[in-house]
């Protein structure tokens, strides 16, 4: 009896550092809400991703340095088939004016039937996000940091609006890129004064699906996500 239970556990353990020896990386989405927060604002970041089909438990906090906002996500599981969804919310509360960088680190824990927690792979996931604070205001009612707006509507039929705001005069370049990369269009490629913006975005002869568009001014670059749908 002691001998086969031996058996069982040493083929238990063998099984283990096998899935262990693995990249079990996962895809991480962030979202922002509001999508296109102000200085007077309540921030909260919803970070999700792919865990096993058998959650036991999700832990978040984060710090912020300067404009950086680290989250760190701990997801406790008791399997590895891949097809549940999780889901955690940071709120942070309202920031000042500024270009904040996110980045968030997520670690997956197995356990391992003996009451142990053990870190899956060599590798944790992470996920960079730009969020941009806009604010207006200067006594002049004025822009006082680069920023891009999400595009309004999102997902659109026909058109969409782009909103952009600039605290000083410059070049502005706005392209609009498809899934895989390759140039569609540039909206913007001029010139333009300080102050808020909106451009206008035709897509009657373009198909469904996922484009992006990069803002270029004020030595910043923005890149967001857009989705044609009909």
């Amino acid at each position: 009896m002691i001998k086969s239970q031996f058996i069982l556990i040493c083929l238990f353990l063998l099984i283990n550092f096998t899935l262990l020896a693995h990249d079990y990386t996962f895809p991480i989405t962030i979202e922002v809400i509001p999508e296109n927060p102000t200085a007077n604002d309540n921030i909260t970041i919803i970070v999700s991703g792919l865990t096993t089909s058998n959650l036991i438990s999700v832990n978040s906090n984060y710090t912020i340095e300067g404009n950086t906002i680290f989250i760190q996500v701990d997801v406790y599981q008791g399997g590895y088939t891949v097809i549940d969804f999780f889901i955690t919310e940071n709120d942070i509360g309202n920031l000042p004016i500024g270009n904040y960088y996110v980045i968030v680190n997520v670690n997956y824990y197995l356990n391992d039937g003996l009451g142990n927690w053990i870190l899956i792979g060599d590798q944790t996931g992470s996920f960079n996000f730009n969020v941009v604070i806009f604010g207006f205001e200067d006594e002049n009612n004025s822009p006082i940091t680069t920023g891009l707006f999400q595009n309004y509507p999102n997902p659109f039929s026909k058109k969409t609006s782009i909103r952009y705001a600039l605290p000083k005069p410059d070049f502005v370049k706005i392209q609009v890129f498809n899934i895989r990369g390759q140039l569609i269009e540039a909206i913007v490629d001029k010139f333009m004064q300080s102050g808020s913006h909106s451009v206008e975005w035709n897509t009657e002869d373009m198909n469904s699906g996922i484009y992006f568009y990069k803002f270029e001014a004020n030595d910043k670059v923005f890149i967001k996500k857009m989705i044609i749908l009909r």
